[in-house]
């Protein structure tokens, strides 16, 4: 049972339509997603992966894909971090993939 809180994930009875995960316009990620579906993980030691960020784990290539810190902000349109430290995609929340 979905207790309201975000780590709960979704219910049985929650409403999912594509724009709970695609934008109705373009995005900076592949397929219109809302977040990087490309990489493992969208929020890497607490920031937002970049070939330019402070941490050495978020500045990898394989979390960076080749974008600065600016841009892969710009793609998330500017919004303040509030996912966990090494928030996975989000695909997982309803698809369970791992």
């Amino acid at each position: 049972m979905n207790d309201g809180s975000k780590a709960a994930g979704p219910a049985t009875s929650d409403r999912v339509m594509c724009l709970s995960c695609h934008r109705a316009h373009a995005t900076g990620w592949p397929h219109m997603t809302r977040w990087n579906n490309d990489g493992e993980l969208i929020a890497v030691d607490g920031v937002w992966p970049g070939t330019d960020s402070p941490s050495s784990v978020a500045s990898q290539a394989k979390y960076a894909q080749g974008r600065t810190v600016t841009e892969t902000t710009v793609a998330y349109n500017g919004a303040t971090m509030h996912y966990a430290s090494y928030q996975r995609s989000l695909c997982n929340k309803c698809h369970a993939k791992d």
